[in-house]
């Protein structure tokens, strides 16, 4: 699933039984059942896109319930699991010059504020709406 507002945040969520994310061989971050998020941060960005965002992640209905019904059941409300990654890639755009393809990231937000905004958003995806814990 891809899910963005114009002009805004763009998150690459998939469904996982299990997900892990490695750095140098050495495991950072892993989960078992619920959603790995790639998260892209546009340069204007702002806190009130973080919010439809984290609330799309939480309140999403992608599982069944108890009786198979599909889209039933969030992250919010069956207790599933979030593991994130940052991916500024997801603002490139390919660049045609005199027959090369260059990738352009100037839509993606600079990496010092993009730390700041995306720690902010991991926060408040922990907390959930309002300050409500979130699983």
């Amino acid at each position: 699933f891809l899910l963005s507002r114009a002009r805004a945040m763009r998150l690459v969520v998939q469904r996982v039984t299990r997900a892990s994310v490695s750095v140098d061989e050495e495991i950072v971050g892993e989960i078992s059942k619920g959603l790995c998020v790639l998260v892209g941060i546009r340069k204007d960005d702002t806190p009130a896109d973080a919010e439809w965002c984290r609330d799309r992640i939480l309140k999403t209905n992608f599982w069944p319930d108890d009786q198979g019904k599909p889209w039933k059941r969030s992250v919010a409300t069956g207790g599933y699991d979030v593991l994130c990654v940052s991916q500024f890639t997801l603002f490139a755009e390919i660049k045609r010059k005199k027959g090369q393809k260059d990738l352009d990231f100037r839509n993606a937000m600079g990496s010092d504020a993009a730390r700041v905004f995306y720690a902010t958003f991991l926060d408040d995806l922990r907390t959930g709406p309002a300050g409500d814990a979130t699983p």
